[in-house]
């Protein structure tokens, strides 16, 4: 699913979780960048969902 627009649920949800009383209300945490998303979907953590750009998916660990 491509995301065109700032008021996007998901975006407003990421950029949500910058503040501490938003990741307690939410029970959430966010993570950036390949290597700390590879540790976290191999430590069997729940992940809800990823991001990622279209200049990502042509690299290699992308």
């Amino acid at each position: 699913m491509l995301i065109d627009s700032a008021s996007n649920k998901k975006i407003k949800l990421m950029e949500s979780l910058r503040l501490r009383k938003h990741r307690a209300k939410e029970g959430l945490f966010r993570i950036e960048g390949v290597r700390l998303s590879e540790m976290a979907a191999a430590s069997g953590w729940a992940i809800r969902f990823g991001l990622y750009t279209a200049e990502l998916v042509e690299k290699e660990r992308g």
